[in-house]
């Protein structure tokens, strides 16, 4: 099953196919009647400022969608504070700036929602700039010969597939967000920003960022 949307809201979504499946194991409620219950939900355009709050089956439990309050900053949730944890200041500062730069990225773990949501949050974080390179959040494994595509892309790969293909893309860097390690190709030069610019960013970032981030960082 799939709920497809053109809003951001994963999470809303996530939680409901979490309910639709519980229920569907319990056997409580007609899974159509628990669909046709959501597609009759009001949806909250951007701008709403009261959340939309509704129950899906379990009268215990109760879901919202809150809208983005702007119709253009992307809203992205939680997507890039974990972003930071995973990779540390210095480490996410290279990433944008490779990914403005026109560089192939893989971004690679072992969880499938982790890879979409770094994926996401990296996309939204060179607002106001739109990514017009291929975004493929999750590489499906038949389709691991793409990492060899002569365009530029961010894509998101199960770290087996990573690993099995690596030595057939040496010009694709890639990102473990489970180490918290930008793989970069000796040969590769790093675009770099003004170092008064670059200091700054990193000060910044580590305010914001949880306790013990820069352990991360390589």
């Amino acid at each position: 099953m799939m709920l497809v949307s053109s809003h951001s809201y994963f999470q809303p979504l996530k939680n409901a196919l979490f309910m639709l499946f519980d229920q569907h194991v319990r056997r409580s409620e007609d899974i159509e009647n628990l669909l046709a219950h959501i597609l009759a939900q009001q949806v909250p355009t951007p701008g709403w400022k009261t959340p939309v709050r509704f129950n899906l089956g379990d009268r215990m439990t109760q879901h919202a969608v809150q809208a983005p309050q702007c119709p253009t900053i992307p809203a992205t949730g939680e997507s890039v504070a974990k972003l930071l944890n995973y990779l540390g200041p210095r480490n996410l500062i290279t990433l944008v700036v490779l990914l403005l730069t026109d560089y192939k990225i893989a971004l690679f773990g072992k969880s499938f929602s982790a890879l979409a949501e770094a994926s996401r949050g990296l996309a939204a974080l060179i607002y106001p700039f739109t990514y017009t390179g291929t975004l493929i959040p999750v590489l499906p494994k038949n389709l691991a010969d793409y990492l060899m595509s002569p365009v530029p892309f961010l894509v998101g790969v199960h770290t087996d597939i990573w690993e099995s293909r690596r030595p057939d893309c040496p010009d694709v860097i890639g990102c473990d967000i489970d180490g918290g390690k930008l793989v970069i190709p000796d040969n590769f030069i790093v675009p770099k920003l003004p170092d008064l610019v670059d200091k700054e960013l990193v000060h910044r970032l580590t305010l914001v960022a949880k306790d013990g981030i820069l352990i991360l960082e390589v």
